[in-house]
């Protein structure tokens, strides 16, 4: 895909901001293209890679599927391995429910799977 045509799909998005089909197609363009930033925000579903800066459970980069946004940014993340080197490790309650993330490491996170509509 050639940035003419990632172009004209977020010029599709910015006509139609409620098209969720034409969000989606988009945000999917930008990740396969290789321009996750433009995919961005991150959305309730989404596979992310996670490289935690402000308080890290985990070491290293990881990847989880996005469960929960909230309007502050912060999010609520399930990882998508269990082969994890914890920095420390959460209850078994705590990981099942998900892994809480402030906005700033939210934010350094790259969409990596767009949820798909």
């Amino acid at each position: 895909m050639a940035d003419e045509d990632l172009r004209l799909l977020e010029r599709e998005v910015q006509e139609n901001p409620t098209d969720e089909q034409a969000i989606a197609r988009f945000r999917l363009a930008c990740v396969r293209q290789g321009r996750p930033d433009k995919a961005k925000p991150i959305r309730v579903g989404d596979t992310v890679l996670v490289t935690e800066a402000e308080h890290a459970w985990i070491n290293g980069p990881w990847e989880a599927i996005v469960v929960k946004v909230e309007e502050d940014g912060a999010t609520t993340l399930k990882p998508t391995s269990t082969d994890l080197d914890f920095r420390v490790k959460p209850s078994p309650e705590y990981l099942a429910s998900g892994i809480y993330l402030t906005a700033p490491d939210v934010q350094r996170a790259t969409i990596v799977r767009p949820v798909v509509v």
